[in-house]
């Protein structure tokens, strides 16, 4: 269950991201994207282009939603 919320509180946009939590997102999300090519160069197979479309749009709300939490903890609106 801890596992859980902390997924929805990456997923969130909503609440502030120090620059130390901005950097693990940015991490997590470099290593993932990584992670999900790396079978494709390792056998010479082009990527399955609908889950890799399904992948981005995760990375970019994920993503987003950090860059808002941030904003807000600059004190800037999302």
């Amino acid at each position: 269950m801890l596992f859980y919320s902390r997924d929805q509180q990456v997923a969130d946009p909503r609440g502030r991201c120090t620059p130390k939590g901005l950097l693990r997102v940015a991490i997590a999300l470099l290593t993932l994207q990584a992670l999900a090519l790396a079978p494709s160069y390792m056998t010479a197979s082009p990527p399955n282009h609908e889950l890799a479309g399904d992948e981005k749009i995760g990375f970019v709300w994920i993503a987003a939603s950090a860059a808002i939490k941030r904003l807000h903890d600059l004190g800037l609106s999302g």
